[in-house]
């Protein structure tokens, strides 16, 4: 839920994505799939906006797509997006394999964690 627009964010398993209008009533303003938008994979697996800035982050099976205000990217090919978070301003992303941080510039960074810790 997007609250600084009033918005909410629906994934689904094979149909992509889709952004609700709230207030008055639910009114569903547009719908995003693989194939009419930057989205990799219509498997959305986790979305978050952030509180700030109501940056979209959605992760997919085949990676993510950012979006703030009115520019959107893919990025982070290839890897299955588990779980989305964030502490403090930093975002984090749970994939298959790796714990990674996305920077404001939309840049991934993979942690370099001892797999004796893990």
């Amino acid at each position: 839920m997007d609250k600084i627009k009033q918005e909410l964010w629906i994934g689904t398993s094979s149909a992509g994505l889709f952004r609700f209008k709230v207030k008055p009533t639910l009114q569903l303003l547009e719908s995003r799939t693989s194939g009419n938008s930057k989205l990799r994979s219509d498997k959305i697996q986790s979305i978050y906006v952030t509180k700030t800035t109501g940056q979209l982050v959605v992760g997919t099976d085949d990676g993510l797509f950012l979006q703030k205000g009115s520019k959107s990217s893919a990025t982070g090919k290839y890897f299955n997006v588990e779980a989305i978070t964030s502490f403090g301003s930093t975002i984090w992303i749970l994939s298959d394999n790796d714990i990674l941080e996305l920077d404001r510039k939309g840049k991934l960074f993979a942690l370099d964690l001892d797999d004796r810790m893990i």
